[in-house]
């Protein structure tokens, strides 16, 4: 592994900070467009996970980040995007159980 050069620590902690700020807004952005069932809101959402999908590739490059790395950006990837379906569903089917 090549070692991160000063400068490049800056911008891996902003792509770090970009990182938590754009998986927050794709999350609540997604539940505000199921919620409303507003197609721009999903819109957004899906804005902000390129956000993060970009913050994830810089973070990647700057940090010199392969290998089982590599694997590991694919596998957070994935989580962030699937993670807030799931709770939707997983919340949607116990507010209907608890309906009944």
């Amino acid at each position: 592994m090549d070692p991160v050069a000063p400068d490049g620590l800056l911008t891996a902690a902003i792509a770090a900070a970009a990182i938590i700020l754009l998986g927050a807004a794709y999350a609540g952005l997604y539940a505000l467009a199921k919620m409303r069932g507003d197609r721009r809101l999903h819109g957004l959402a899906l804005a902000s996970y390129a956000g993060l999908a970009g913050a994830v590739a810089v973070l990647g490059w700057t940090l010199h980040l392969s290998g089982p790395w590599e694997v590991l950006i694919v596998l957070m990837l994935a989580g962030y995007l699937l993670a807030p379906r799931a709770i939707w569903q997983l919340c949607a089917r116990t507010h209907e159980v608890s309906r009944r």
